[in-house]
């Protein structure tokens, strides 16, 4: 079980508008991009993480299951990137780094051992 999910709470924050912030790094920790996402968390799970359908394009996405990265977010507008939409006074906000692999782990899946 993953010590930081607990789903004492998680129920709360299904229905939720979620502002996501991510920004992109490579495997030596230089920036390639940010991105910001909204949308609405319509599941969790320990298996899948936080599903989010987001807003612009109705697309899932998954975040990973840890509820302690979800914090409310401040009331004001957010402009969202490169579409220009705004998301308005969302409910809860998170940010993640994305770290790239190397080039020649490239299009390879993990194995779990």
């Amino acid at each position: 079980m993953n010590p930081k999910f607990n789903l004492d709470h998680a129920d709360e924050l299904i229905g939720k508008s979620i502002l996501i912030d991510l920004t992109v790094r490579d495997y030596d920790e230089l920036f390639i991009e940010q991105k910001k996402m909204f949308g609405e968390i319509i599941g969790i799970s320990e298996d899948r993480g936080i599903t989010v359908r987001l807003a612009t394009s109705g697309e899932l996405y998954y975040l990973v299951p840890d509820l302690a990265q979800i914090v409310p977010a401040p009331p004001g507008s957010y402009r969202l990137e490169p579409g220009e939409e705004i998301a308005v006074n969302p409910d809860l906000h998170t940010s993640h780094i994305v770290h790239l692999p190397p080039p020649e782990f490239e299009g390879r899946v993990m194995q779990e051992p």
